[in-house]
């Protein structure tokens, strides 16, 4: 049966997963997320780039014009340079080879039409286009993979949330954050070495002083175990947010190479613990993406073998539809992967009902 077909006790069981999860799940236009201020075009969240990468040394010829035109994509734009750098430059046209100077940290823009997701313990930001799902594999009573709380847009990109109350182990984990950027980066060479390429690490800070951090790879799905030819890319990507009582994982996946990265950012960056979240227990233990992969970074949601093994679980599916139809088309049929730009196979995207009741299934 069709994706978007399936929609019987499987669906039922899906939405009573997530009324447990989110008692207030209606969405809701974005008031405050974190230090966010309005602006024409929606509203903004600062995050501050702590990870080494947000300085440049002035080369000789540099100008402040120069470098925001090469850094921030608009030379009118020096005068944040010189703001933020007051503390060396006292005239914005002197300034001298060697220097270093910060930049601006990162912006997440929430555009009007982005939704807040309220939960009792906590909010965040739904990036525009994409909606509440569930994700696991085969039917209700042999569940092999899932993610109780994930959202999810017309092309099958995904982001799975996983929040928890705040644990020591993970704070641990994140406290040396280069040491474990190279832990995560030797435990993919030597465990996932001729599939995952092109890691990425990033560190970030709200204006309020919480912890957020980001990773992302390309996965390369070989389709020749499958008796097909080629490589089917995947882009992966992990953020975390740490409050004071909370740990917000989110794992992102893009299809055919779509960078998921601005997704995540944005539900990551955008994450809110709400007033009285230090009560214990918490909701927010609802929350699970299975199977959990034990690895050495404690606390952390490993994303390296739930990745691989979700699209080897799609793929051994997938491949028993008769041959004579493209990967697109075997995908899409199967109902897991729907390939840009058309949301589903009649290429209309699933109606306001549909919505309603799609959950990836298979």
């Amino acid at each position: 049966m069709g994706l978007l077909g399936r929609t019987s006790l499987a669906a039922a069981a899906a939405c009573a997963a997530l009324a447990l999860i989110c008692p207030s799940i209606t969405a809701q236009a974005s008031d405050t997320v974190l230090q966010a201020s309005d602006s024409a075009f929606g509203r903004r969240v600062d995050l501050i780039r702590v990870d080494g990468n947000n300085t440049y040394t002035v080369q000789p010829g540099d100008s402040l014009w120069a470098i925001a035109q090469k850094k921030l994509g608009d030379g009118a734009e020096y005068p944040k340079l010189a703001v933020l750098n007051s503390d060396i430059i006292s005239d914005p046209d002197l300034i001298y080879p060697g220097m270093v100077l910060l930049l601006p940290g990162k912006q997440i823009w929430l555009v009007n039409d982005e939704l807040q997701m309220p939960c009792e313990d906590y909010s965040f930001a739904v990036p525009v286009g994409m909606y509440v799902s569930c994700l696991y594999s085969g039917a209700a009573a042999r569940v092999k993979m899932s993610a109780n709380f994930a959202l999810t847009d017309n092309d099958m990109n995904f982001i799975a949330c996983l929040v928890q109350d705040r644990d020591d182990a993970l704070s641990d984990s994140l406290a040396d954050w280069n040491e474990c950027s190279r832990n995560i980066r030797d435990y993919a060479a030597a465990q996932f070495r001729d599939t995952v390429s092109d890691i990425v690490f990033e560190q970030y800070r709200t204006t309020s002083g919480e912890a957020v951090y980001l990773y992302s790879y390309l996965y390369s799905l070989d389709l020749k175990k499958y008796g097909q030819d080629g490589i089917f890319p995947i882009s992966v990507c992990l953020g975390i947010h740490l409050t004071d009582h909370m740990q917000a994982q989110f794992l992102g996946v893009g299809m055919d190479g779509y960078d998921i990265s601005n997704e995540v950012l944005i539900t990551a960056g955008s994450f809110t613990e709400l007033a009285g979240a230090e009560r214990f227990p918490s909701q927010v233990s609802n929350t699970a993406i299975l199977p959990a992969y034990s690895w050495e970074i404690a606390g952390m949601f490993n994303p390296f073998p739930w990745t691989a093994q979700w699209f080897d679980e799609i793929c051994r599916e997938a491949f028993d539809i008769p041959d004579g139809q493209d990967l697109t088309e075997k995908f899409m049929q199967h109902g897991r992967i729907i390939t840009r730009p058309n949301g589903s196979s009649d290429g209309q995207g699933p109606t306001s009902q549909e919505r309603a009741d799609f959950f990836l299934v298979f």
